[in-house]
Order: structure tokens, then C-alpha cells, then sequence
């Protein structure tokens, strides 16, 4: 997977498919998502010839409201966690479909990685706080579940320094900056216009991208927590951090959708191949669709999973 163009789910067809039986199908929302049950039950009718129903995960992020907001830290890891362990450890679901879209794709990152911070648990005190897994063995099951069902990310948000209206400002504010240092050394050294363009080139090319990436840091690090009210947690890892974590651990059918042109989520393709590059196997499909946006269903992508469905789940 050395570079990320268009769609890579044909080779689905190579593996042959098997039926698993009592799978449960956990829908992870997105940040504000206006038809969230709608989704889940979309989510669940392509996947329906499995029969261990299916939930929807509430986060606690009031429908959208960023004054409360906590995307996709320590809350809403806790609130998917929780489910799961309902689903596998008390409702004894042996197969485990996760969905997650956009920021709800952000926290099953963050939640699978700290499944597998769980299973390597040595039972100290506070190593289970927050949720209702009681032992390491719990943890496994989960990840067992996961393992016996499938994982479906769609759009996820990676970071929310990647917001559109975060990377937005902090290129506004790296061009305010790169100018004023453009004008400062010029008009202190007695540069001439051609020089100070050249100039200006040089400081883009050299620190231009640090200057950025450094204020996108700056307001998720201090605006955030302020207009959340403390709600978002600046401290907490960002699924990009996390995905490292889920090297190796898991082995079931993936298929991973990201919009060429997103509108919401900042486009990166080193972020998309570094999240393929952490969880794949030789079931790990990924389409980067061209006919939708964020917030606009696309039918490649529904193509794309009645193929996935079809392949591993059967008709």
C-alpha cells in the first residue's frame, strides 16, 4: 500500500467469505450527527443477515454543541467501551461489527487502543477505571469479538487539528506571521522588493509548515478547551497518536473510506497512509471516493460495503 489514488476493495474478492453467527453491529456517531439512528440502522440492514441486533453509541457531545464538546477523548472512549463490553462480556455476542463515522471513526481508534492498553493490563489499581471491564480477560474477549466480526471507519477524523476550520486559521495566521517577518527583515536590512520576495519564498519553504502546524497546535491546545468549557481534553491522544498501539492486534475484515475532497477533515494523505499502514492485513480495504464530501453520502462507498459485506458476511 505504497500510495493511496482511488479504490482498493476488488481485491476483496480473492478471500472467500464465511457467516458468522450472533454478530452485534456497534455504530460509533459523529460529532453533531443529525440522523444518527438512521445511520445505525443503514449500517445494520447491510449487514442484517447477521443476528445479534445492533446498538448506537451515545457520546456525550449534546448533538453537535461545541461548548460541550469532547470529541473524541477520555468520555467517549468510555461510552463505546462500555457498550462493547454490553455486547461481548454480558450479552455474550461472539462476533463484534464495529462502525464508526468522522469523529465517532476517531474514538474507535482511540477505544481500540486502549482495549489493547486493557488486555496487556496487569490488574493494578485504577488500570479499569471508567468503564466496566473488570479484568485483562474482559479486554481480550472484546478484542476476540472484534476479531470474529469486522471494522468499518468512515470519514474518520484523525486529529482536530485536522478540522477544515482549524487548519484554515492556523495557514491564515502563518501567512500573517511569514509577512510581518518578511517585512520586518526587509525594512531592517534595506532589502530591495526583489529580495524581499525572495525572502518570503525562502521563509515559506523553510518554515512556513512549522509555523502552521505550531498555531493549529496552539488553539487545540488552548482555544479548544476554553469554547468546550473544559469538556475537551487537550492532553488526551489523538487516534493518529494511537493507531501505533493497533499494530498487529487486529485481524478481521477492515474497509477504511475517506473523501478525496472532504470539506470537513483537512485532506493528508501521510495521515491516511499512516493509519493503513498501522492496521493492515490482507484484509484491509480502502476506498478514497471521489462522488461525496463529508457530509454527503457516497455511493462508491455504499457499493464498496455491499461488496465487503457480501464477501465476508455472505448475501
Amino acid at each position: 500500500m505504497k500510495r493511496l489514488l482511488q479504490l482498493l476493495i476488488v481485491p476483496v474478492l480473492l478471500f472467500p467469505f464465511s457467516v458468522l453467527q450472533s454478530a452485534h453491529l456497534s455504530y460509533v456517531h459523529g460529532f453533531g450527527e443529525k440522523n444518527r439512528e438512521k445511520s445505525a440502522s443503514f449500517y445494520y440492514e447491510k449487514f442484517g443477515s447477521q443476528d445479534g441486533g445492533y446498538s448506537m453509541v451515545i457520546v456525550p457531545d449534546e448533538a453537535g454543541q461545541i461548548s460541550s464538546a469532547v470529541f473524541y477523548t477520555q468520555p467517549a472512549v468510555e461510552a463505546v467501551i462500555n457498550d462493547w463490553h454490553q455486547r461481548v462480556c454480558i450479552e455474550k455476542n461472539d462476533s463484534l461489527i464495529v462502525v464508526g463515522y468522522s469523529c465517532g471513526g476517531g474514538t474507535v481508534i482511540n477505544s481500540l487502543a486502549k482495549l489493547v492498553e486493557y488486555a496487556a493490563c496487569d490488574g493494578s489499581k485504577g488500570c479499569f477505571d471508567g468503564t466496566a471491564i473488570q479484568s485483562a480477560q474482559q479486554a481480550q474477549e472484546i478484542i476476540d469479538a472484534i476479531n470474529n466480526g469486522a471494522i468499518v471507519l468512515n470519514a474518520p477524523l484523525l486529529d482536530v487539528k485536522k478540522i477544515r476550520k482549524i487548519t484554515d486559521l492556523s495557514l491564515l495566521l502563518k501567512a500573517g506571521t511569514r509577512m510581518a517577518a518578511t517585512f520586518t527583515i526587509a525594512y531592517s536590512c534595506g532589502l530591495t522588493i526583489g529580495n524581499a520576495i525572495l525572502l518570503d519564498c525562502v521563509l515559506q519553504c523553510v518554515i512556513g509548515s512549522h509555523i502552521q502546524k505550531m498555531y493549529a497546535a496552539a488553539i487545540a491546545r488552548f482555544y479548544l478547551p476554553r469554547r468546550t468549557n473544559g469538556h475537551f481534553d487537550p492532553t488526551y491522544s489523538s487516534p493518529l497518536k494511537s493507531i501505533d498501539a493497533l499494530r498487529g492486534k487486529f485481524s478481521c475484515p477492515m474497509l477504511l473510506h475517506f473523501n478525496k475532497n472532504d470539506g470537513v477533515v483537512a485532506d493528508s494523505d501521510e495521515d491516511t497512509q499512516k493509519l493503513c499502514d498501522a492496521i493492515e492485513n490482507k484484509k484491509t480495504h480502502v476506498l478514497i471516493s471521489t462522488d461525496a464530501h463529508h457530509e454527503k453520502s457516497s455511493k462508491q462507498f455504499v457499493r464498496a460495503l455491499e461488496m465487503f459485506k457480501s464477501h465476508y458476511f455472505g448475501e
